[in-house]
């Protein structure tokens, strides 16, 4: 049997994950979460990870993506 620690949140979001600790931000200063979505989206379709939206929690996804 094989461990595995994740180091993803689950009541986050993929896109939360992917930029977690250094989001994208408005010129207001605040989350620019379209702009997030949007990046996730193209960095999972790049590497060719078939998961989506990039707005699903990450904890109703099933192990096997979590990687």
């Amino acid at each position: 049997m094989i461990f595995q620690e994740f180091s993803l949140v689950p009541k986050l979001s993929i896109a939360q994950n992917i930029y977690l600790h250094r989001e994208p931000k408005t010129k207001l200063g605040t989350i620019d979460d379209k702009k997030m979505i949007r990046d996730s989206a193209a960095i999972l379709e790049s590497l060719d990870i078939k998961i989506s939206p990039p707005e699903e929690l990450v904890e109703n996804i099933s192990v096997g993506y979590c990687r």
